[in-house]
């Protein structure tokens, strides 16, 4: 028999993994544009493209800003 607490629980592990696979994904997205960045071959438009980042994240990494 399942009780409220195992439920409770359960949802609760079931979220932190989606959140943890989310800020994974993030920041591999921000990792990625940094190594385009840095390679110099790519329009900072066309790293945002690339990455499915905002523009604006790529111009702010560009210039050296936190992520």
């Amino acid at each position: 028999m399942c009780n409220f607490a195992d439920v409770i629980e359960e949802r609760g592990i079931i979220k932190g993994r989606a959140e943890g696979l989310e800020q994974g994904a993030q920041q591999n997205k921000l990792d990625n544009a940094l190594r385009l960045i840095a390679n110099g071959k790519l329009s900072l438009e066309d790293i945002a493209s690339c990455t499915d980042l905002p523009l604006e994240k790529v111009q702010e990494l560009a210039a050296g800003k936190s992520a």
